[in-house]
């Protein structure tokens, strides 16, 4: 994860801690590139990875609702045996993070630096 992640990661434990009836809803997606196993496996691990910083930094497991969405909502026209660049099927590999329970929802999306 990138400064800007961790960084807004931090502000929603607390905000979360400070506003007990929010939660946080974490939405998991992949790219359309690769075998449908292989990007379930790459979902549930960056889930993972978001979901065990939150807990280390403090905020319960009960506050999260976690939502694996793979390849079925792409953020760009990159899907399955559409030529595209590695850095357009990276655009699709992100996390998403909403307040739930809020007037406004406030969301980041948390995508992997391309290698």
């Amino acid at each position: 994860m990138n400064k800007e992640a961790i960084d807004f990661l931090i502000r929603q434990v607390a905000l979360i801690k400070e506003a007990p009836q929010k939660k946080l809803l974490i939405e998991v997606f992949s790219d359309a590139n690769q075998e449908y196993t292989i990007k379930d496996y790459i979902c549930r691990l960056r889930g993972e990875e978001v979901v065990g910083y939150l807990i280390n930094n403090g905020l319960p497991f009960d506050k999260m609702n976690i939502s694996n969405i793979g390849y079925k909502i792409l953020a760009n026209d990159c899907a399955k045996d559409v030529t595209c660049s590695e850095e357009q099927h990276q655009e699709n590999r992100r996390v998403r993070i909403s307040i739930t329970d809020a007037s406004a929802i406030e969301f980041i999306e948390i995508k992997e630096e391309v290698k």
